[in-house]
């Protein structure tokens, strides 16, 4: 018999079992055992349904992140997150670096003048040297005058200097500019 149920169908109750038998305990018993899996049955499906509901949701939070993720980041790189790869990983960075700096004006004059004094001040003071010495012994009565004249012809000189160093960089603003763009354009290719 696998029930009360079935017993009291067939016409048979517990009453009618001897007392002084175990076969009461036997039925008593199963009966208990078969209430207790039915209660456990009961339970693992509840748990089951409460899965389920957790698994549409953590879908639905999935497909979110994924929409979240691929708008803020590189399809590559989203990609690469997505099968589970460290996030340190993926990070990348271009071949070449781009140092950027800031000189006042005032240094930038002096470097500029350093490197022209490096490069032309060479052969220039050995033949200037020359001159002025060569101006100094032969016009002793006329050297204010050729001072004033250096002078002008100085300040000349440093205009021109001056208009120079602006194109120079401006021509290498933007050859900075076009770099820098070719490594972003790198770097989203990659």
């Amino acid at each position: 018999m696998n029930s009360l149920d079935d017993m009291f169908k067939i016409g048979l109750y517990i009453n009618d079992l001897s007392m002084h038998d175990s076969s009461r305990d036997l039925v008593l018993a199963g009966t208990q055992q078969s209430a207790e899996l039915k209660l456990a049955l009961d339970q693992e499906q509840e748990k089951s349904r409460l899965l389920e509901q957790s698994m549409v949701k953590l879908n639905k939070e999935m497909q979110r992140t994924d929409a979240l993720l691929y708008q803020m980041i590189p399809k590559p790189v989203a990609d690469r997150l997505r099968r589970g790869e460290p996030s340190v990983e993926t990070c990348q960075t271009p071949p070449g670096s781009t140092l950027c700096g800031d000189v006042s004006e005032d240094k930038e004059e002096e470097l500029e003048k350093e490197g022209d004094d490096d490069n032309d001040d060479d052969d220039d003071d050995f033949n200037d040297d020359d001159d002025d010495d060569d101006d100094d012994f032969n016009d002793d009565d006329d050297g204010e005058e050729d001072d004033d004249d250096d002078d002008d012809d100085d300040d000349d000189d440093d205009d021109d200097d001056d208009d120079d160093n602006e194109e120079e960089e401006e021509e290498e603003a933007d050859h900075n500019v076009k770099d820098n763009n070719n490594n972003r354009d790198d770097y989203d290719d990659d």
